[in-house]
């Protein structure tokens, strides 16, 4: 998984509401094709279980409830049916499968506060995620992008353009690190997407394009082989968008976005490689 745009193959989730029921699937992601390869058995008996991410073949997910991951964590991997339940940690600690442990790791987090209802993207051997620090009043804040390298297990700051005042959606696009920032008010309603030309250094981010909220464009998912961008829309459909010819083409899904929980966490894509992890466990 793990945002590869040579993968020709995602992994999609989307809701529907009646009766309330999640969906699975693998679909080629080719350069002229988006076509569901086989749905995915679904590991758990309840609906409510929010996508947090996923590497090796292998999903989290969670309980989620009023902004917070809680509860039950799981890690599944849908290609051999099998998943590990993980306890719900509050602290910062990492899950080493090969000896089924935790180990706390808080020493090495950043003071930053994570925006939980945002996807990761994960690209350059590390995970992303759109954080921010609370200023002296609670409505004043300052977003940056926080990192955690999987490799050396060290989390690292990166900041963002100065224009950057509300928090975003990060995306894997063209193999670099993009920020999508929803800019609405009265008399325009637009995404400003900007790319990370040079991983790392923040003097490189550059705005790539804008898109306008044209066909009902509701939130950025991730980006197909052929660099278009995955969209859900307030129609509650998944579309594919050419951001520069400004075509839209609707991609046969249809779900439930809703609103509180599902909003955020009725669809999910991502790029995914089938593994074995986990073949023997036991549980």
């Amino acid at each position: 998984m793990a945002s590869n745009p040579d993968n020709d193959r995602l992994f999609v989730r989307y809701r529907t509401g009646k009766p309330k029921q999640d969906h699975y699937s693998l679909v080629l992601n080719g350069n002229d094709s988006f076509r569901q390869l086989k749905t995915v058995d679904y590991a758990f008996d309840s609906v409510g279980y929010s996508v947090v991410g996923g590497c090796n073949g292998l999903i989290c997910l969670s309980d989620y409830q009023e902004n917070a991951y809680r509860d039950n964590m799981f890690l599944w991997n849908p290609s051999i049916r099998k998943f590990l339940l993980c306890l719900d940690i509050i602290s910062v600690e990492i899950y080493t499968l090969k000896t089924d442990r935790w180990r706390y790791i808080s020493e090495k987090a950043l003071p930053v506060m994570i925006t939980e209802r945002y996807r990761q993207a994960y690209v350059n051997g590390a995970a992303h995620w759109m954080a921010f620090h609370q200023g002296t009043l609670l409505t004043h804040f300052r977003y940056s992008i926080l990192s955690f390298n999987t490799s050396d297990e060290i989390f690292s700051e990166i900041l963002v353009p100065d224009s950057i005042t509300y928090e975003g959606s990060l995306v894997v696009l063209e193999e670099s690190l993009c920020l999508f920032q929803q800019c609405v008010d009265d008399n325009d309603r637009h995404y400003s997407v900007w790319i990370m030309k040079e991983y790392g250094v923040a003097t490189s981010w550059a705005k790539l394009f804008i898109i306008d909220h044209f066909k009902g464009l509701c939130r950025p998912l991730g980006s197909r082989r052929n660099g278009e961008v995955i969209f859900s829309t307030r129609g509650e459909d998944l579309v594919s968008c050419d951001y520069q010819s400004k075509q839209i083409s609707y991609l046969g899904i249809h779900g439930t976005s809703g609103d509180g929980y599902s909003k955020w966490h009725a669809f999910y894509t991502d790029t995914y490689a089938e593994s074995l992890v986990l073949l023997n466990y036991l549980g």
